[in-house]
């Protein structure tokens, strides 16, 4: 009897090790993506108003910042067009949206449209500077974001089974 009781003890010494170690990877790699994301979003909260004034009084924005406004549209579930994009930013509370933004429950068609932009070569952030600060700041939260559901799902699993 005493040898099943041993064999068990061990057993369960090993799930909580493996259990650890999942819970060690998991945080590893949010502390991973958290931080670019936090730092993406108090970017876009302390976006001057006349970089906003300047991104909506485009009447027809250059390519690279319609690329950044349509991820945004795509991201926030919005007709991907440019006057669409123009309300939002016209919107009261236009920055907190980016802090109260769902980044966890992201559906796999959107992150596909959005990287269809983002792997363009004009979604530089340095091309896109030239033409708005404002878009520049939105092209690096949209970078985050997708960065954070890479790592987020790539985490899926191991947060699957930490709960069980």
């Amino acid at each position: 009897f005493q040898a099943e009781v041993d064999a068990a003890r061990v057993e369960v010494e090993q799930m909580e090790a493996d259990t650890d170690t999942l819970r060690q990877e998991v945080h590893h790699a949010l502390r991973q993506a958290l931080p670019e994301l936090n730092q993406a979003v108090k970017a876009v909260e302390k976006l001057d108003k006349k970089d906003i004034y300047d991104l909506k009084a485009f009447t027809s924005p250059p390519p690279a910042v319609q690329n950044v406004m349509d991820c945004l549209c795509l991201l926030f579930g919005l007709p991907t067009e440019w006057q669409s994009a123009r309300s939002m930013v016209a919107e009261t509370g236009f920055a907190k949206r980016f802090k109260d933004f769902d980044k966890d429950n992201i559906p796999d068609s959107v992150i596909s449209r959005v990287k269809r932009y983002v792997d363009k070569d004009d979604f530089d952030p340095a091309i896109i500077e030239s033409h708005s600060k404002a878009a520049k700041t939105l092209s690096l939260w949209c970078n985050a974001i997708l960065s954070y559901d890479k790592v987020s799902k790539g985490i899926a699993e191991k947060r699957e089974a930490l709960k069980q």
